[in-house]
């Protein structure tokens, strides 16, 4: 059909080519995320698309009236372009030998090039009001986190993780990323619960829950460094805040999240507040996990080896 093609310069309605438009850039935004969520190649590639990215001149002579909407989806559309940077990486990953993947902070600098609106959104979580809001700074947080997990596995490739302050740094980095998302998840209101999401950011929820799981049993345990924001804590809000979303306001992003990792937490007793985090069997947790956990490795191939 020729999507991937600008019909700027083709001799058809300007409705038509509008309307091009819009398909091809929401299917790139599909494309993009669905790898995300399934752990697979983007299907579509860069140098099948001469379609320039939307900006708001663009849409504005789509839809005049809708400067709101415009800003939230050129944003999500910019953003979606630096998750495709972070799939390269993991894919490139896998096909070298080579210990050392070179990483770019791309989702920090995409932040900073941001102004008004969208800053005070993805930032401070002001103006949440606005439509495309709340996904778009989950969506935010998520490749922040994602980078933060790629950066980990990254310095894990080539130092000894149990005692190399590099690779403690960057675990900590990771559990403050994943912080972030419990605690925008926690803040979130009724209202908002009932925005629109993309349904590939489920997988976020399940990503997180596997890091801390893993960060519990594997590290923290070792450093014997307990925190009121430890891993295992951490995991007890995400899940217990999923529950409440669910059971208050039928919100089903968090749906995978909860098949994969309830019935685990609850046979661990992680998730019981009435047990201390030292009463906790981690020797059988690590069992469970082992025998009934979702992996991660197809989000993140670095950890393949482990």
């Amino acid at each position: 059909m020729g999507l991937n093609r600008d019909p700027s310069a083709w001799d058809i309605p300007e409705e038509e080519k509008n309307l091009r438009k819009m398909v091809w850039w929401a299917l790139l935004i599909h494309d993009t995320w669905t790898s995300f969520s399934c752990g697979t190649p983007p299907r579509i590639q860069a140098y099948q698309n001469t379609l320039p990215p939307p900006d708001l001149k663009s849409l504005s002579m789509i839809e005049p009236p809708k400067q709101c909407k415009a800003e939230i989806y050129t944003a999500l559309f910019s953003l979606t372009e630096i998750l495709s940077y972070y799939l390269d990486v993991t894919q490139r990953s896998q096909k070298s030998s080579s210990d050392t993947v070179l990483l770019e902070n791309r989702v920090d600098a995409w932040s900073e090039s941001t102004t008004g609106r969208i800053r005070r959104i993805i930032l401070r979580g002001l103006e949440m009001d606005t439509p495309g809001a709340s996904n778009l700074r989950l969506a935010f947080l998520s490749v922040q986190f994602l980078h933060c997990r790629i950066s980990l596995e990254v310095s894990r490739a080539v130092v000894d993780e149990v005692s190399c302050d590099q690779f403690r740094h960057e675990y900590f980095a990771g559990r403050r990323a994943a912080e972030d998302i419990i605690v925008y998840l926690q803040e979130l209101s009724s209202q908002q619960l009932q925005c629109f999401w993309m349904p590939e950011l489920s997988s976020t929820f399940c990503f997180v829950t596997s890091f801390l799981f893993r960060g519990a049993i594997e590290w923290e345990l070792a450093w014997s460094e307990p925190s009121e924001n430890s891993a295992l804590s951490l995991l007890r809000t995400l899940i217990n805040t999923l529950r409440t979303h669910k059971q208050d306001n039928d919100w089903d992003i968090g749906d995978n999240c909860l098949e994969q990792f309830s019935e685990l937490l609850d046979s661990g007793n992680v998730l019981d507040m009435s047990i201390g985090f030292g009463d906790i069997d981690f020797d059988e947790l690590a069992i469970l996990l082992a025998e009934d956990g979702p992996q991660e490795t197809t989000m993140f191939p670095f950890a393949s080896d482990s």
